[in-house]
């Protein structure tokens, strides 16, 4: 049996990134596909939370794709899944809050009778 609007539980089935090219036809397609997905599976696209990210694109522009889209404006660096996506690899600042996170995650594993399919599943 099928039911329209199932909610999904997945941590990561909510993040999508696409990567395209500075173009209205480009923004045209991409709201009406997020629309299009939502007739078909059902799901709801929370354009309010999407935000639209651009490289070397004047921000006039931006700002009037997103009121298109009907999302918000966002900056590099930001975190996609926890990592972040933007800035300077190679600086130690860059890679701090994930260390952090997975410094605490580790400080869990003080007791060692956990297996490795036990630690696996706290990493996740």
């Amino acid at each position: 049996r099928y039911q329209v609007g199932t909610e999904v539980n997945s941590p990561i089935a909510n993040d999508t990134l696409i990567v395209g090219e500075e173009s209205w036809a480009n923004i045209r397609d991409l709201k009406a596909n997020l629309m299009l997905f939502e007739l078909i599976s059902g799901l709801k696209v929370n354009f309010h939370k999407s935000m639209l990210v651009g490289v070397n694109i004047a921000q006039v522009w931006l700002r009037d794709a997103t009121s298109v889209l009907n999302c918000k404006l966002g900056h590099i660096p930001f975190l996609y899944l926890g990592i972040p996506i933007g800035g300077n690899a190679k600086r130690n600042l860059f890679w701090s809050a994930l260390v952090d996170k997975i410094r605490c995650k580790l400080s869990l594993w003080k007791s060692r009778h956990l297996s490795l399919g036990g630690r696996l599943v706290l990493l996740k």
